[in-house]
């Protein structure tokens, strides 16, 4: 169901936006954009003791209008939507990397930062920079982050030193950091106040992302904590995970059409990302065909006619995590004849795991190529058997009626827990619930439901708006009631129905239906 709009949400969304620029090197603002590195002189090695608060406030500013050339203004809040380019020729290279003789690096930005020591109390300004460190098995020297980094759990619970766009700089100060890690595109003018307060800043993270240059930015911060082996580790997991998707992709025999949606605000035009874009960089890697490739911006905006055109054969959603469900996608005017709504084939997508330019990329690439490709992620081929309801899903993508590779019980104790624990604690006997719960897998993800008051678990929702003959012998009876009921209708109808003139007349929909064709309200999503 889609959220309320009004000054909160945009209140919401515009700091998003923010945060996903001062994260995620996504496409720049032109006005908050360097026009070269900023230059500094010899870099102290301990940051100031004295507390200093900015003299100005640090501005940047926000699109007004649609622009092809931007990002959406509706960007998930960790999202990157940045255009890969060439990667860099070398990775960043450092002087002698023992920390008693000290170690200076060139950082993004091309700025030198000398640090004498192995920094113990790091300040990250970045979802991405933080999943590095901690990637990097140094979260335990994290002392503060930004308010979007949430993994991994652990990072919850630091204190929060930004709001991914303006740093609390007398308290970063106060905490006494020997190094601070910003992101690609953090504004100059934030650069400039902690060189001016003697903090040791490094700046992780180029303008237009790629595999390659991310890979370079835990190079770079593998260097910064003296754990270059684990860095490697890193990049060489990122590597083996790309490889393995690339070869499974490579047995598909078809390459569906996609549409990547970024931001519906106006779902008469949403925002998806074009050629030149990550994103569409991960549609090629993953097997799929783009529906925006001739688009002539990274980050175009399709009108409605032109996606019908395209007639996309999957839908991912990126915007999910605002609200944006899969079921309320064919609900737009003229969308219900797309491929992609008739098959059941609308996935929201996770997307911190595929806009973070981080050491979860090749997750998100996996991600995706199983909502791209889910045929080729069965498991089946290689014999492997679950007996997990959850690594089952995971497995399969999505799953009506689970079945082999599936060898558990019909209706697993932790599905049954869980689905309770969804539903409030409902008080029925554990036999009688047991009974009557059903379970699948959708998006890689488990769901159940239970009959209940008469709840049709087993079977599809109703979307036909034809009255059924039951309904009009009912209504010859009754020719001007306001309600058929459900025993007439059926339990799996989506709609209102009422008797008019002795009719059956079709009213407002009250159910919404999921990504796979079910009555969503029914079906909970169960947590492992």
């Amino acid at each position: 169901m889609r959220k309320a709009r009004g000054w909160f949400p945009s209140i919401v969304l515009l700091t998003a936006l923010f945060m996903a620029l001062a994260a995620c090197s996504a496409p720049p603002v032109p006005e908050a954009q360097p026009t070269s590195a900023p230059t500094q002189g010899s870099q102290p090695t301990t940051a100031a003791t004295q507390a200093a608060q900015p003299t100005t406030a640090v501005t940047q500013s926000v699109p007004t209008v649609a622009s092809t050339n931007v990002p959406p203004t509706r960007a998930p809040t960790n999202v990157s939507t940045t255009a890969p380019t060439s990667a860099p020729t070398s990775a960043p290279t450092a002087a002698p990397t023992t920390a008693t003789a000290g170690v200076t690096i060139t950082d993004s930005a091309g700025r030198k930062l000398t640090l004498a020591n192995i920094p113990a109390r790091i300040v990250s300004l970045a979802p991405s920079t933080t999943e590095i460190v901690c990637a990097l098995n140094a979260c335990d020297k994290l002392i503060g982050v930004d308010t979007f980094s949430d993994f991994p759990a652990q990072v919850k619970s630091l204190p929060k030193l930004s709001n991914g766009f303006d740093p609390n700089y007398e308290q970063i100060v106060a905490v006494k950091p020997d190094l601070i890690l910003a992101a690609g595109i953090t504004s100059p003018d934030v650069i400039k106040k902690m060189e001016d307060l003697q903090l040791p800043v490094l700046v992780v993270g180029e303008e237009n992302a790629s595999f390659d240059t991310i890979k370079n930015d835990i190079a770079l911060v593998g260097m910064a904590l003296g754990s270059e082996d684990q860095a490697k580790q890193v990049n060489a997991s990122i590597d083996q995970k790309i490889a393995d998707v690339k070869a499974k992709v490579a047995q598909a025999t078809t390459k569906p059409r996609v549409f990547w949606e970024l931001d519906a605000t106006d779902p008469a035009k949403p925002y998806t990302p074009g050629p030149g874009s990550f994103i569409n960089q991960i549609i090629e890697v993953t097997g799929g065909e783009n529906v925006a490739s001739r688009a002539t911006s990274p980050y175009p905006q399709l009108s409605a006619e032109e996606i019908i055109q395209a007639n996309p054969q999957v839908i991912i959603l990126s915007d999910a995590a605002y609200g944006v469900a899969p079921e309320s996608v064919g609900k737009r005017p003229g969308w219900d004849v797309i491929d992609a709504v008739k098959n059941n084939r609308v996935y929201p997508i996770d997307d911190n795991l595929v806009s973070r330019p981080g050491p979860r990329v090749a997750e998100g690439v996996e991600a995706a190529a199983k909502l791209i490709h889910p045929e080729l992620f069965t498991a089946t081929s290689s014999g492997q058997t679950f007996t997990d309801p959850f690594a089952y899903c995971s497995a399969v993508g999505n799953a009506d009626t689970p079945s082999a590779p599936y060898v558990g019980d019909k209706v697993p104790k932790a599905v049954v827990d869980g689905l309770r624990q969804a539903m409030g604690g409902v008080g029925t006997p554990d036999d009688v619930f047991l009974q009557g719960t059903f379970w699948r897998c959708m998006g890689g993800k488990v769901y159940a439901c239970n009959v209940g008051a008469n709840i049709p678990c087993d079977s599809k929702a109703d979307t036909n708006k034809t009255p059924m003959q039951a309904m009009n012998d009912y209504c010859k009876q009754n020719p001007n009631t306001d309600f058929i009921p459900a025993v007439v209708t059926g339990h799996s109808t989506v709609y209102e129905w009422k008797c008019q003139n002795g009719a059956a007349q079709v009213g407002k929909q009250l159910l919404d239906v999921d990504a796979q064709g079910y009555p969503a309200q029914f079906w909970y999503e169960i947590k492992s």
